[in-house]
Protein backbone atom coordinates (compact mmCIF):
# COMPACT_ATOMS: atom_id res chain seq x y z
CA UNK A 1 0.00 0.00 0.00
CA UNK A 2 1.49 3.20 -0.81
CA UNK A 3 1.97 6.44 1.81
CA UNK A 4 1.12 9.47 -0.29
CA UNK A 5 1.81 11.55 2.90
CA UNK A 6 4.74 14.42 3.85
CA UNK A 7 7.98 11.97 4.23
CA UNK A 8 10.20 14.66 5.35
CA UNK A 9 12.48 13.95 8.37
CA UNK A 10 11.68 14.99 11.41
CA UNK A 11 14.22 17.12 11.44
CA UNK A 12 13.62 18.94 8.26
CA UNK A 13 9.99 19.39 9.54
CA UNK A 14 11.29 21.09 13.03
CA UNK A 15 13.96 23.04 10.83
CA UNK A 16 11.10 24.68 8.69
CA UNK A 17 9.10 25.22 11.96
CA UNK A 18 11.26 26.92 13.82
CA UNK A 19 12.29 29.11 10.71
CA UNK A 20 8.07 30.32 10.67
CA UNK A 21 8.01 31.14 14.00
CA UNK A 22 11.08 33.02 13.89
CA UNK A 23 9.45 35.02 10.61
CA UNK A 24 6.19 35.35 12.25
CA UNK A 25 4.81 33.28 9.29
CA UNK A 26 1.05 32.07 10.83
CA UNK A 27 0.37 30.83 7.54
CA UNK A 28 3.26 28.17 7.15
CA UNK A 29 2.86 27.56 11.10
CA UNK A 30 -0.78 26.76 10.91
CA UNK A 31 -0.17 24.46 7.31
CA UNK A 32 3.01 22.59 9.36
CA UNK A 33 0.56 21.94 12.86
CA UNK A 34 -2.26 20.98 10.83
CA UNK A 35 -0.20 18.56 8.52
CA UNK A 36 1.19 17.01 12.16
CA UNK A 37 -2.10 16.58 13.42
CA UNK A 38 -3.47 14.80 10.00
CA UNK A 39 -0.70 12.27 9.92
CA UNK A 40 -0.75 11.16 13.39
CA UNK A 41 -4.77 10.67 12.51
CA UNK A 42 -3.83 8.25 9.62
CA UNK A 43 -1.59 6.60 11.98
CA UNK A 44 -3.98 5.82 14.72
CA UNK A 45 -6.26 4.76 12.03
CA UNK A 46 -3.95 2.68 10.07
CA UNK A 47 -3.28 0.90 13.79
CA UNK A 48 -7.25 0.44 13.99
CA UNK A 49 -7.22 -1.05 10.32
CA UNK A 50 -7.46 -5.17 10.59
CA UNK A 51 -5.45 -6.37 7.26
CA UNK A 52 -8.57 -8.23 4.97
CA UNK A 53 -7.88 -11.55 3.56
CA UNK A 54 -5.42 -12.60 0.83
CA UNK A 55 -7.26 -12.05 -1.83
CA UNK A 56 -8.24 -8.83 -1.74
CA UNK A 57 -6.89 -6.32 -4.72
CA UNK A 58 -4.36 -3.18 -2.68
CA UNK A 59 -6.02 -0.81 -4.23
CA UNK A 60 -9.41 -2.23 -2.74
CA UNK A 61 -7.70 -2.10 0.39
CA UNK A 62 -6.69 1.69 0.07
CA UNK A 63 -10.48 2.81 -0.98
CA UNK A 64 -11.87 1.69 1.43
CA UNK A 65 -9.56 2.67 4.13
CA UNK A 66 -9.46 6.48 2.60
CA UNK A 67 -13.57 5.64 2.96
CA UNK A 68 -13.43 4.77 6.65
CA UNK A 69 -10.86 7.82 7.00
CA UNK A 70 -13.64 10.36 5.28
CA UNK A 71 -16.43 8.60 8.48
CA UNK A 72 -14.07 9.38 10.99
CA UNK A 73 -13.62 12.96 11.44
CA UNK A 74 -10.19 14.25 12.84
CA UNK A 75 -11.75 15.75 15.86
CA UNK A 76 -8.28 16.53 17.50
CA UNK A 77 -7.08 17.96 14.07
CA UNK A 78 -10.22 20.25 13.37
CA UNK A 79 -10.41 21.20 16.79
CA UNK A 80 -6.85 22.22 16.69
CA UNK A 81 -7.59 24.36 13.27
CA UNK A 82 -10.50 26.33 14.77
CA UNK A 83 -8.70 27.18 17.31
CA UNK A 84 -5.48 28.89 15.10
CA UNK A 85 -8.33 30.26 13.26
CA UNK A 86 -9.93 32.29 15.59
CA UNK A 87 -6.91 33.61 18.20
CA UNK A 88 -6.80 37.23 18.13
CA UNK A 89 -3.65 38.23 17.17
CA UNK A 90 -0.48 36.29 15.35
CA UNK A 91 1.37 36.12 18.67
CA UNK A 92 -1.49 34.18 20.00
CA UNK A 93 -0.88 31.74 16.98
CA UNK A 94 2.88 31.15 17.59
CA UNK A 95 2.43 30.99 21.21
CA UNK A 96 0.79 27.94 20.98
CA UNK A 97 2.03 26.98 17.43
CA UNK A 98 5.33 26.48 20.14
CA UNK A 99 3.32 24.70 23.07
CA UNK A 100 1.84 22.35 20.28
CA UNK A 101 5.13 21.66 18.72
CA UNK A 102 6.83 20.80 22.02
CA UNK A 103 4.52 18.40 23.34
CA UNK A 104 4.68 16.49 19.43
CA UNK A 105 8.48 16.66 19.48
CA UNK A 106 9.82 17.22 23.05
CA UNK A 107 12.04 20.64 23.76
CA UNK A 108 12.73 23.35 21.20
CA UNK A 109 14.94 26.11 21.52
CA UNK A 110 13.75 29.46 22.77
CA UNK A 111 12.68 32.14 20.23
CA UNK A 112 14.07 35.06 21.37
CA UNK A 113 12.20 37.53 19.26
CA UNK A 114 9.15 38.79 20.97
CA UNK A 115 6.12 39.98 19.74
CA UNK A 116 4.68 43.36 21.12
CA UNK A 117 0.99 44.82 20.49
CA UNK A 118 0.40 48.31 20.92
CA UNK A 119 -3.21 49.61 20.93
CA UNK A 120 -4.26 53.29 20.82
CA UNK A 121 -7.20 54.59 22.73
CA UNK A 122 -10.23 56.83 20.76
CA UNK A 123 -9.05 60.09 21.21
CA UNK A 124 -5.44 59.66 20.64
CA UNK A 125 -3.08 58.88 17.91
CA UNK A 126 0.83 57.29 18.83
CA UNK A 127 4.03 57.37 16.96
CA UNK A 128 5.85 53.83 17.22
CA UNK A 129 10.10 53.37 15.34
CA UNK A 130 10.40 49.87 14.64
CA UNK A 131 13.83 47.87 15.06
CA UNK A 132 14.87 48.38 11.19
CA UNK A 133 13.89 51.89 11.46
CA UNK A 134 10.23 52.11 9.56
CA UNK A 135 8.55 54.62 11.00
CA UNK A 136 4.22 54.04 12.29
CA UNK A 137 1.74 56.33 13.30
CA UNK A 138 -1.31 54.65 14.34
CA UNK A 139 -4.24 56.72 14.52
CA UNK A 140 -7.57 56.40 17.38
CA UNK A 141 -8.98 53.17 17.59
CA UNK A 142 -5.78 51.70 15.84
CA UNK A 143 -3.37 48.51 16.96
CA UNK A 144 -0.44 46.79 15.44
CA UNK A 145 1.45 43.57 16.43
CA UNK A 146 5.20 43.94 15.73
CA UNK A 147 8.35 42.14 16.48
CA UNK A 148 10.94 43.59 18.86
CA UNK A 149 13.72 41.78 15.75
CA UNK A 150 13.53 41.48 12.29
CA UNK A 151 15.76 38.36 11.94
CA UNK A 152 14.84 36.37 9.48
CA UNK A 153 14.65 36.91 5.39
CA UNK A 154 11.14 38.91 5.83
CA UNK A 155 9.63 41.82 8.10
CA UNK A 156 6.38 41.32 8.74
CA UNK A 157 3.61 43.19 11.17
CA UNK A 158 -0.14 42.74 11.75
CA UNK A 159 -2.13 45.91 11.93
CA UNK A 160 -6.24 46.41 12.70
CA UNK A 161 -7.23 50.13 12.29
CA UNK A 162 -5.49 52.97 10.52
CA UNK A 163 -1.59 53.14 10.33
CA UNK A 164 0.78 55.17 8.17
CA UNK A 165 3.80 53.82 7.39
CA UNK A 166 7.02 55.04 6.15
CA UNK A 167 8.96 51.87 5.36
CA UNK A 168 12.72 51.65 5.85
CA UNK A 169 14.37 50.83 2.34
CA UNK A 170 15.83 47.03 2.58
CA UNK A 171 16.24 45.17 -0.68
CA UNK A 172 16.81 41.71 0.87
CA UNK A 173 14.41 41.58 3.22
CA UNK A 174 10.69 42.64 2.05
CA UNK A 175 8.52 44.67 4.35
CA UNK A 176 5.11 43.07 4.82
CA UNK A 177 1.70 44.57 6.34
CA UNK A 178 -1.50 41.95 7.06
CA UNK A 179 -4.76 44.14 7.74
CA UNK A 180 -7.39 41.68 8.28
CA UNK A 181 -7.20 39.43 5.54
CA UNK A 182 -4.95 41.34 2.90
CA UNK A 183 -1.48 41.62 2.69
CA UNK A 184 0.65 44.46 1.34
CA UNK A 185 4.54 43.78 0.08
CA UNK A 186 6.84 46.77 0.56
CA UNK A 187 10.54 47.38 -0.02
CA UNK A 188 10.58 50.98 0.78
CA UNK A 189 7.48 53.31 0.40
CA UNK A 190 5.16 55.82 2.34
CA UNK A 191 1.66 54.55 2.87
CA UNK A 192 -1.77 54.63 4.62
CA UNK A 193 -3.67 51.63 5.45
CA UNK A 194 -7.17 51.87 6.95
CA UNK A 195 -9.05 48.62 7.76
CA UNK A 196 -11.17 49.10 11.05
CA UNK A 197 -13.09 45.83 11.97
CA UNK A 198 -16.08 47.65 12.38
CA UNK A 199 -15.89 48.65 8.67
CA UNK A 200 -16.40 46.69 5.40
CA UNK A 201 -14.02 48.11 3.72
CA UNK A 202 -9.58 48.30 3.32
CA UNK A 203 -8.51 51.61 1.99
CA UNK A 204 -4.35 51.84 1.07
CA UNK A 205 -3.24 55.09 -0.49
CA UNK A 206 0.30 55.05 -1.80
CA UNK A 207 2.33 58.27 -1.40
CA UNK A 208 5.59 57.45 -2.37
CA UNK A 209 7.53 54.40 -3.53
CA UNK A 210 5.62 51.10 -4.92
CA UNK A 211 3.56 48.58 -2.81
CA UNK A 212 1.86 45.27 -4.40
CA UNK A 213 -1.02 44.21 -2.38
CA UNK A 214 -2.99 40.85 -2.51
CA UNK A 215 -6.66 40.49 -1.10
CA UNK A 216 -8.18 37.42 0.51
CA UNK A 217 -8.86 34.26 -1.09
CA UNK A 218 -7.11 35.57 -4.30
CA UNK A 219 -3.59 35.27 -6.21
CA UNK A 220 -4.46 38.46 -8.05
CA UNK A 221 -1.66 40.82 -6.96
CA UNK A 222 -2.59 44.74 -7.18
CA UNK A 223 0.61 47.04 -8.20
CA UNK A 224 0.14 50.41 -6.60
CA UNK A 225 1.90 53.42 -7.75
CA UNK A 226 2.06 57.02 -5.87
CA UNK A 227 -0.96 58.95 -6.29
CA UNK A 228 -3.41 55.46 -6.51
CA UNK A 229 -5.22 54.17 -3.92
CA UNK A 230 -7.38 50.68 -3.61
CA UNK A 231 -10.31 49.72 -2.15
CA UNK A 232 -11.59 46.57 -1.06
CA UNK A 233 -14.91 45.75 0.35
CA UNK A 234 -14.89 42.61 2.40
CA UNK A 235 -18.14 42.25 2.55
CA UNK A 236 -19.39 42.10 -0.93
CA UNK A 237 -15.49 41.48 -2.74
CA UNK A 238 -15.75 44.96 -4.56
CA UNK A 239 -12.57 46.83 -5.48
CA UNK A 240 -11.94 50.09 -6.80
CA UNK A 241 -8.47 50.80 -7.62
CA UNK A 242 -8.42 54.96 -8.38
CA UNK A 243 -5.75 58.37 -8.33
CA UNK A 244 -5.71 60.50 -4.96
CA UNK A 245 -4.84 63.87 -5.67
CA UNK A 246 -1.64 64.84 -3.32
CA UNK A 247 -3.54 67.61 -1.21
CA UNK A 248 -5.93 64.47 -0.45
CA UNK A 249 -3.49 62.35 0.87
CA UNK A 250 -4.22 60.85 4.16
CA UNK A 251 -3.15 63.81 6.91
CA UNK A 252 -4.67 62.68 10.16
CA UNK A 253 -0.92 61.88 11.63
CA UNK A 254 -0.45 66.09 11.41
CA UNK A 255 -3.64 66.37 13.16
CA UNK A 256 -5.37 67.42 9.78
CA UNK A 257 -9.13 66.12 7.95
CA UNK A 258 -9.44 65.94 4.47
CA UNK A 259 -13.10 64.47 3.65
CA UNK A 260 -12.85 64.28 -0.41
CA UNK A 261 -16.17 63.30 -1.69
CA UNK A 262 -17.09 61.33 1.88
CA UNK A 263 -20.44 60.41 2.61
CA UNK A 264 -21.70 62.08 6.49
CA UNK A 265 -21.47 58.64 8.18
CA UNK A 266 -18.33 58.31 7.28
CA UNK A 267 -17.22 61.03 8.52
CA UNK A 268 -18.77 60.91 11.52
CA UNK A 269 -17.26 57.63 12.04
CA UNK A 270 -13.94 59.10 12.41
CA UNK A 271 -15.02 62.12 14.28
CA UNK A 272 -15.91 59.34 17.24
CA UNK A 273 -12.70 58.11 16.92
CA UNK A 274 -10.60 61.17 16.76
CA UNK A 275 -12.72 63.06 19.28
CA UNK A 276 -14.00 59.87 21.37
CA UNK A 277 -17.47 60.61 21.31
CA UNK A 278 -20.52 59.45 20.21
CA UNK A 279 -22.27 60.78 17.10
CA UNK A 280 -25.77 59.33 16.45
CA UNK A 281 -27.28 59.64 12.97
CA UNK A 282 -30.95 60.09 13.78
CA UNK A 283 -31.80 60.39 10.51
CA UNK A 284 -31.06 57.48 8.16
CA UNK A 285 -31.05 59.88 4.57
CA UNK A 286 -28.71 62.17 5.67
CA UNK A 287 -26.00 59.99 6.36
CA UNK A 288 -25.55 59.87 2.14
CA UNK A 289 -24.64 63.56 2.43
CA UNK A 290 -21.45 63.38 0.37
CA UNK A 291 -18.62 66.21 1.71
CA UNK A 292 -15.68 67.68 0.05
CA UNK A 293 -13.78 69.48 2.91
CA UNK A 294 -10.08 70.34 5.02
CA UNK A 295 -9.52 71.02 8.42
CA UNK A 296 -5.89 71.78 9.31
CA UNK A 297 -6.18 74.39 12.21
CA UNK A 298 -7.14 71.59 14.94
CA UNK A 299 -10.42 72.25 15.10
CA UNK A 300 -12.91 70.73 17.23
CA UNK A 301 -15.81 68.32 16.50
CA UNK A 302 -18.26 71.14 17.18
CA UNK A 303 -16.45 73.37 15.19
CA UNK A 304 -15.91 70.88 12.27
CA UNK A 305 -19.85 69.65 12.44
CA UNK A 306 -20.87 73.48 12.02
CA UNK A 307 -19.03 73.93 9.30
CA UNK A 308 -19.88 70.85 7.02
CA UNK A 309 -23.50 72.20 8.26
CA UNK A 310 -23.17 75.21 6.69
CA UNK A 311 -26.28 75.05 4.09
CA UNK A 312 -28.61 73.77 7.01
CA UNK A 313 -28.31 70.28 5.83
CA UNK A 314 -29.45 68.50 9.29
CA UNK A 315 -29.61 69.73 12.71
CA UNK A 316 -26.97 69.22 15.59
CA UNK A 317 -27.89 68.29 19.61
CA UNK A 318 -25.01 67.92 21.92
CA UNK A 319 -25.73 66.16 25.11
CA UNK A 320 -22.38 65.77 26.86
CA UNK A 321 -20.36 63.34 24.97
CA UNK A 322 -23.11 61.59 22.51
CA UNK A 323 -24.38 64.30 19.46
CA UNK A 324 -27.11 63.18 17.67
CA UNK A 325 -27.92 64.75 13.79
CA UNK A 326 -31.27 64.99 12.23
Amino acid sequence: MTDHRNTESPDRQSEAFMQAVEKGDTHRIEELLLQEEEDRFEDELRALWNEPSGDVEAHEIEDAFRSFKRRVRPLHHLKLKSLLRHVAAAAAVIAIAVLWWQNRHGEVRIIETQWVECTVPYGQTRELTLADGTQLWLNAGSRVLYPTTFPGAERRVYVSGEVCFDVTKDPNRPFFVQADGTEIRVLGTRFNVKSYLDEPEVTTTLMSGSIEMRLPDSEETYRLTPGKTLRFNRMTGDIALFSTPEYNYPAWFRGEFNFYNMPLRDITAELERKFDVRIIIRTPEIGDLRFFAGFVNNESVDEILAALNIQKQFRIERRGDIIDLY
